[in-house]
């Protein structure tokens, strides 16, 4: 039974639609005045306002534009002093019609059914909308491997939920694909999803970062400043990488998480937050406890619900599916008309054991496409780390049916420092995640296998 808020200072009026719209079947609640139309939409919901422009003390025009602030709320406006110019102004306000005293019952019955079928079939679009969405996203998760089948299961089970999720994977493996797939099904989908590197962003700024900080609170606070906290309010927040907080900072996550509160940086007031923690590792939790480099007690409250993503490696089938999908994405993107891959290339590709994972598929895909000259991609415009990766594993030191452990581990470990590199400009902070290390790991190779670094241009 479709429900009805009638507003209007004149009681014969209210009367009146009562008596027309109760005989239609709705539900009416009636209010001779703007004021007392607001204390009743505050104790129960309408689908429907009809509304007198001309009020004493708040005028219809005055209400509707205080109900358009609120909620999305269709509004008839009738009015005994019609004029183009108060139409006008009514419709430019936010208002469904406009409707001159006195009206036929039958007009204003048909303009609140136009205006009801009209919300309606709005709602259906914006329902059938967010389905697609978090279909898409879903659809992006791409893999016909039991384990991939299986997390797209889970993401579907825990996305409408509030859970805290924890997210487990390799660098490159899609963690924060899952992450988005998770916030596009979940209930609010239509607030922000924040992604935080927590990573990539140093030490003394994070905090700042996520939480803010007040004007003053340190040199070069010039401004107070909303941090992630404050702008995901009712959305998402994704913590990649939150094995790189500093112990400090994660103390106070952990009270978000138990009290929903927190303190800007140099803040005296505390601040409530409605934020859904997605948070991301590719590093042994439990090995980081033991160590005392993460929280015992933060790893217990992230897990509640743990999602692994398996690397590359361990789902070959996959390979060829996600191939295609690049070969169509990065077709569109560079005006190509790339078929798909010449068998022997396809060999090599599923031959790889892929430390990248599925970004590093991607961008051999990518640049392969950007070089390709025919409608297959070949061997010849594969990066030679690809094309060697046998021969680089085994180092060329097979020597009496031998192979020297030591020289081929390290040789690999070389070439894949190399890779890293060249994929990401020498900048070493870029190159750590793409190896997922820490920037402190990777120095410590450069410095055993690159002694002299100016050779490396490594930043």
């Amino acid at each position: 039974m479709p429900s009805l808020l009638i507003v209007d200072d004149e009681k014969n009026m209210l009367i009146s639609l009562e008596a027309i719209f109760r005989e239609e079947g709705f539900r009416v609640v009636l209010a001779n005045s703007a004021e007392i139309a607001l204390q009743k939409m505050e104790e129960s919901p309408f689908d429907l306002m009809i509304t007198d422009m001309k009020m004493s003390e708040m005028s219809g025009l005055d209400l509707l534009q205080a109900v358009k602030k609120k909620k999305a709320l269709p509004v008839i406006m009738i009015t005994a002093y019609a004029t183009p110019k108060s139409a006008v102004e009514a419709i430019k306000a936010g208002a469904f019609d406009y409707v001159s005293k006195p009206f036929d019952p039958d007009e204003i019955i048909f303009s609140v059914r136009r205006a009801l079928e009209f919300c309606s079939i709005q709602k259906e679009n914006r329902e059938l909308k967010e389905t697609l969405q978090g279909q898409k996203a879903l659809n992006e998760i791409i893999g016909d491997d039991s384990l991939m089948a299986a997390i797209r299961q889970m993401i579907q089970t825990v996305a409408p939920t509030q859970a805290t999720v924890l997210i487990h994977g390799e660098s490159g493996t899609g963690k924060e694909l899952v992450a988005k797939a998770i916030h596009e099904l979940s209930l609010c989908h239509d607030k922000m999803f924040i992604p935080v590197n927590c990573a990539a962003i140093p030490e003394a700024l994070l905090e700042s970062e996520l939480f803010g900080h007040e004007k003053g609170s340190f040199t070069g606070a010039l401004y107070t400043k909303k941090g992630k906290f404050e702008i995901a309010e009712g959305g998402t927040l994704y913590l990649d990488e939150i094995a790189d907080m500093p112990l400090a900072l994660q103390a106070k996550i952990l009270r978000v998480l138990e009290d929903g509160k927190f303190q800007r940086v140099g803040g005296t007031d505390f601040i409530q937050t409605r934020v859904r923690i997605i948070a991301a590792t590719h590093q042994d939790l439990k090995k980081a406890i033991q160590e005392g480099s993460f929280r015992e007690d933060l790893y217990f409250r992230l897990n509640v619900m743990t999602l692994a993503i398996p690397p590359l490696r361990e789902r070959i089938s996959d390979i060829s599916k996600l191939i295609g999908h690049f070969i169509r994405h990065f077709n569109v993107l560079y005006g190509k008309d790339i078929q798909g891959v010449h068998p022997e290339a396809l060999k090599v590709l599923t031959e790889y054991d892929w430390p990248g994972n599925v970004r590093e598929l991607r961008n051999i895909i990518e640049r392969s496409i950007i070089l390709e000259k025919g409608n297959l991609i070949r061997n010849e415009f594969l990066p030679r780390e690809i094309l060697h990766s046998k021969d680089l594993t085994r180092g060329k030191m097979e020597t009496d049916g031998k192979i020297d452990f030591k020289n081929a581990v390290e040789n690999y470990e070389k070439q894949m420092i190399l890779w890293a590199l060249e994929k990401n400009q020498n900048r070493v902070s870029l190159a750590a995640q793409a190896l997922g290390l820490s920037r402190h790991a990777l120095r410590h190779y450069l410095l055993k296998y690159f002694k002299d670094r100016r050779d490396l241009n490594a930043e």
